[in-house]
């Protein structure tokens, strides 16, 4: 979604959204792949406000992402709040913005991560929101957070149904001497 910063009123503007906005599925079924689809219930806000050239953008968005556990390899239908804001300022040139764009080392800091720049008269707060979806999602997908996993040896769905192979292996392990230790300093 672009938003052209001269038409922007000085109140600002409130702007709420769905799934039914084809700039969102388009960009977030193309940067979440597998973990979106096009029929998914989406919604969320947008507060812009501009003082003088500088814009804020405060956003919101709720969103349900298809998974695959990490440990019992199920898939599952989980939803997370995307909350960002940013700050947009025109560009131009700067010693900071120069050393960037020459990908010299620059230390980054947590206000690089809240400051863009914009060319022009618009702003693109779509890419925006999908980045901060991006970020918000976990390290690992898990279905729940005591999910068992699978079993090593059999790989049955110890969330389902146990296995006898942990019985049968803990006394093949090399560390069941470990165990013997164990009694005899007791």
């Amino acid at each position: 979604m672009k938003i052209n910063v001269t038409r922007i009123p000085d109140e600002g503007l409130e702007i709420d959204f769905s799934e039914k906005e084809g700039w969102l599925q388009e960009k977030l079924h193309h940067t979440l792949a597998k973990e979106h689809q096009a029929e998914d219930k989406i919604w969320g806000h947008f507060s812009i406000y501009r003082s003088l050239h500088n814009i804020q953008v405060k956003a919101q968005m709720h969103l349900p992402i298809h998974a695959t556990c990490a440990r019992c390899l199920q898939n599952y239908v989980d939803e997370i709040d995307v909350k960002t804001e940013r700050y947009f300022t025109p560009l131009f040139d700067s010693k900071r913005q120069r050393e960037i764009e020459k990908k010299l080392d620059v230390e980054v800091t947590l206000e690089d991560f809240q400051f863009s720049y914009y060319e022009g008269e618009e702003i693109d707060v779509g890419n925006m929101l999908v980045e901060q979806a991006v970020l918000d999602q976990p390290m690992i997908y898990l279905c729940r957070q005591n999910c068992k996993g699978l079993c090593p040896h059999c790989g049955a769905n110890l969330n389902e149904k146990s296995c006898e192979c942990k019985a049968k292996h803990l006394k093949e392990s090399p560390f069941a001497v470990l165990k013997k230790w164990k009694k005899e300093l007791e």
